[in-house]
């Protein structure tokens, strides 16, 4: 299949993300970081399910979008807080909090994308809702542990219906 250079995004937004927010931008007052986040948007808030550069048979029925919400525990579906980009040692790397998941749902319809013929650039595969992006230019170490520290949202996360941008 052809290659494109806009990618085709799957993804599910958060219904109601305002909480999820508040609760993430006071954890991270009481664990005193010396740094600010620039928060996403709550109405950018989602979990991305594939982003490729391949497009697929739009009329195949495992294609079309998932309808319905998606309720998600983070008691039970929060791998870790953490930050993406870390693993990067140039101090002018892109980095982003992220809420990373352990959804076996959202890891099998990502596969389910795959095995029809869509591919992602980025493997594996980790389901994850980016919170904020973190400046750059800071310390590795700051970064590392300050994740590790924050009280977990304990409240369940409606993600919407699938939507899906083409290119």
């Amino acid at each position: 299949m052809p290659e494109f250079l806009n990618p085709t995004r799957i993804e599910r937004k958060l219904a109601d993300p305002t909480a999820l927010l508040a609760h993430y931008e006071s954890a991270m007052r009481e664990v005193d970081t010396f740094f600010e986040l620039e928060w996403q948007p709550a109405q950018k808030l989602h979990v991305t399910l594939m982003w490729s550069r391949t497009l697929g048979d739009w009329n195949d029925p495992i294609l079309a979008p998932m309808e319905g919400p998606l309720v998600l525990d983070l008691a039970t579906d929060l791998r870790q807080h953490d930050v993406f980009g870390y693993a990067v040692q140039n101090p002018i790397t892109p980095r982003a909090f992220v809420l990373r998941l352990a959804d076996y749902r959202l890891v099998s319809r990502h596969m389910q994308l795959q095995n029809k013929g869509l591919r992602s650039d980025y493997s594996p595969y980790e389901p994850h809702i980016t919170l904020a992006k973190i400046p750059t230019g800071l310390p590795l170490a700051a970064l590392l542990t300050f994740g590790d520290r924050l009280e977990v949202f304990r409240e369940p996360i409606e993600l919407g219906p699938e939507i899906r941008r083409l290119p």
